[in-house]
């Protein structure tokens, strides 16, 4: 077997994986920053990259750097190509492009951010970018404060990487770095200085799901902020002035908890109300970067971003004799807190301490109680009291799916069925959310998609409650009526149909585990029951069922059985995976165990029942 392979190989080179190359090795990366006093700052960067492959072309052929619109200045001193056979073309002005971050009409987001867009000009295969940007911002985003982190990524060749930052010694800076080797000097000034260094001449290839460079990566930190407790001080001191139980406020709350006879229902019909009342618009400008309106202003707006959202509904919950406190919480892809306090956080929610829950309400589908998947298992930073905590972890328990499905294999091969979808935690979320997408779309494309999940065709209806409606009991029911499945008559068989059902277990089967990863990645748990009842039409005689299929590995279960009585075959089908974290190591959830069960699962899905 082995020769044959070898020869196999030798006959055809094509099929040989070539060894990973990235787009673009970065010469040269210096970031050079000198604080003020009032943590204010002048940023100059030079950076340098060769061009590796046709990709780095398309990909790599601009530079994108960001800046505040309102305080900072950003230069452009110098860009230009240098082509494979030495000769250098400059970036004419009219190539360096300054646009708002925020720049689109469908989006309700307005940020005072800018990005200078620099277009080399004749890049190709060989060729090397430079550029070297000066940014100056005087008045600091918080007064006498200043953070900052830079990752590298494995995925790129270093050659030449420096960070040094320079500050007067009334702002005291720390710092953490991890691989990094750094040296610190006294200036003759008096200043201080930090420089990093970072070099990498090995580059792997990007794995799926893999966590933000922030759990992981060689990088380095700088903060002015001592602590956790610091920077939540800091933050609470924007947002308490404007949480307040104004009579508008307290008017409201009596109104929304009128008959309420305990603190959860009270706080259940407060926080359903904001979510429906009032719509989210991102607005980092001026101080709303940062600060938040005052609680009267939001009412009358009736909109405002996660701050002011936090705003509202704590000053309402407070009203009703509820306190609780804003959240801090980072969205993307990260899971652990760094060391320093500073730029970790992008997002705010609310946390009710004497209920034990967060609550995000610009998750406009989220029911109380339950955040999106991408806030589970997150470090929190409880700004009233400066303590760091965590979200829930996803849990089998709570976020789970049950399906009901009844079909009806008719003598001509079609299948008529309907089906009955109850998600439970984060799986409510998804399914309110996709939901509330279809409204005001073409019934038959929306069932077309759905049904070419699975290659199936046909035609079908799906009916909910109004997905904005927090308050009621979610449901998902379908109707639906599938082309052949099978051909009749004479023997034949067939595999269990999914019709317009969610279908989670069988989109499992579609993944195939990642061999050989390096990085930590995002994983969580979950549990999926399926109960489909199958009734076969008198006239078609069943002559096999499939046999029950059970296995457990690595946190791992799934277990489904088989019964028939008389022409209905009932049909189980339970995945679940518990395993009390949300981002995972190679170590911790091996690709081995994980594709033997998906191969469990694929196998059983296969089983067909035997017809004549």
């Amino acid at each position: 077997m082995l020769k044959y392979l070898l020869a196999s190989l030798v006959l055809l080179p094509t099929l040989v994986l070539a060894a990973f190359t990235p787009a673009t090795t970065v010469l040269m990366d210096h970031r050079d920053i000198e604080l003020k006093a009032n943590g204010g700052f002048t940023r100059t960067n030079e950076w340098m990259i060769r061009i590796d492959t046709q990709q780095g072309v398309d990909q790599n052929g601009q530079a994108t750097l960001h800046f505040d619109g309102k305080r900072a200045k950003q230069t452009v001193v110098d860009a230009y190509t240098i082509k494979p056979n030495g000769e250098k073309v400059a970036v004419s002005p009219d190539r360096i492009k300054i646009r708002n971050e925020a720049a689109d009409e469908l989006s309700p987001y307005f940020s005072d951010e800018m990005t200078t867009v620099i277009i080399f000009p004749q890049v190709e295969v060989g060729s090397k970018l430079y550029y070297k940007v000066v940014t100056q911002q005087d008045e600091p985003t918080i007064k006498g404060n200043y953070s900052v982190s830079y990752y590298f990524s494995p995925h790129y060749r270093y050659e030449d990487s420096r960070i040094r930052l320079t500050h007067p010694p009334e702002l005291p800076v720390y710092t953490d770095s991890r691989n990094m080797p750094g040296e610190t000097t006294t200036l003759p000034d008096g200043r201080i200085r930090y420089e990093y260094k970072f070099t990498q001449d090995k580059a792997y290839p990007p794995e799926p799901n893999r966590v933000e460079l922030s759990d992981f990566a060689p990088g380095v930190q700088l903060s002015t902020y001592p602590s956790y407790a610091a920077f939540a001080a800091t933050f609470q001191n924007l947002m308490q002035p404007k949480t307040r139980v104004s009579p508008q406020v307290q008017a409201l709350a009596d109104k929304l908890t009128s008959g309420s006879p305990t603190l959860k229902d009270k706080a259940q019909k407060l926080y359903n109300w904001v979510s429906a009342n009032i719509r989210y618009v991102g607005i980092d400008v001026g101080a709303s970067g940062f600060e938040p309106h005052t609680a009267d202003e939001i009412l009358a707006n009736q909109y405002g971003d996660c701050k002011d959202h936090t705003v509202i509904l704590e000053s309402l919950l407070l009203a009703a004799g509820i306190p609780s406190t804003p959240a801090l919480i980072n969205i993307s892809d990260t899971y652990e807190l760094p060391k320093l306090a500073g730029t970790h956080f992008d997002h705010v929610i609310t946390y009710v301490p004497s209920l034990g829950v967060y609550l995000d309400s610009t998750a406009q589908f989220a029911e109380f109680g339950t955040l999106p998947g991408e806030e589970q298992g997150k470090p929190t930073l409880l700004t009233q009291s400066g303590e760091t905590s965590r979200t829930p972890y996803s849990s089998s328990k709570r976020d789970y799916t049950i399906t009901r499905t009844k079909l009806k294999l008719m003598p001509d091969g079609r299948v008529v069925g309907s089906s009955i979808f109850e998600p439970h935690g984060s799986f409510t979320y998804i399914s309110r959310t996709k939901q509330f997408s279809y409204e005001n779309r073409d019934n038959q494309t929306i069932i077309n998609n759905i049904l070419g999940r699975f290659q199936e065709s046909g035609t079908g209806e799906i009916v909910h409650p109004d997905p904005t409606d927090l308050a009621n009991t979610w449901v998902v029911k379908s109707k639906f009526e599938l082309d052949p499945v099978i051909n009749l008559p004479g023997p034949s068989a067939f595999t269990i149909p999914y019709g317009l059902s969610p279908g989670y277990i069988k989109a499992l089967t579609k993944e195939r585990p990642f061999a050989n990863r390096r990085y930590p990645f995002v994983c969580g748990s979950a549990r999926h029951l399926e109960h489909v009842e199958i009734t076969i039409a008198k006239n078609i005689h069943i002559t096999n069922i499939p046999t029950k299929a059970q296995g457990i590995m690595y946190g791992q279960t799934y277990i489904s059985s088989y019964k028939q009585t008389g022409n209905i075959i009932n049909v189980t089908r339970e995945y679940s995976e518990e395993i009390g974290r949300d981002s995972c190591t190679p170590k911790q959830e091996p690709a081995e165990p994980r594709r033997q069960m998906l191969e469990l699962i694929k196998t059983d899905l296969r089983s067909q029942i035997f017809v004549q």
